[in-house]
């Protein structure tokens, strides 16, 4: 696993990578202290059971893992990360 700049939201995988996205392991690969223990918290087993969570998150796993990965790092700009969730959020409001 290659390191990403310091300041990124998440370790980077190289976009060449074959590893699956594993949603057991993300909050390893989570930077920002706060989103690393929330995750932790969702992804507690207890949790899990309670919300009826794990499906959710294999499927959402089984669709990134379809993710061109070459492609979308080619065209997506961290920096830009906060608008890529922030603004079609607040366009429904």
């Amino acid at each position: 696993m290659v390191c990403s700049p310091p300041g990124s939201l998440v370790q980077e995988i190289p976009s060449t990578s074959k590893e699956l996205f594993d949603w057991r392991l993300t909050a390893h690969h989570l930077r920002v202290p706060v989103l690393r223990k929330l995750f932790h918290e969702v992804a507690d087993p207890g949790q899990l059971q309670e919300l009826n969570l794990a499906e959710i998150l294999d499927w959402t796993a089984s669709v990134l893992n379809r993710v061109d990965r070459a492609s979308f790092f080619s065209r997506f700009q961290e920096t830009h990360a906060v608008q890529y969730f922030y603004e079609p959020f607040l366009s429904g409001v």
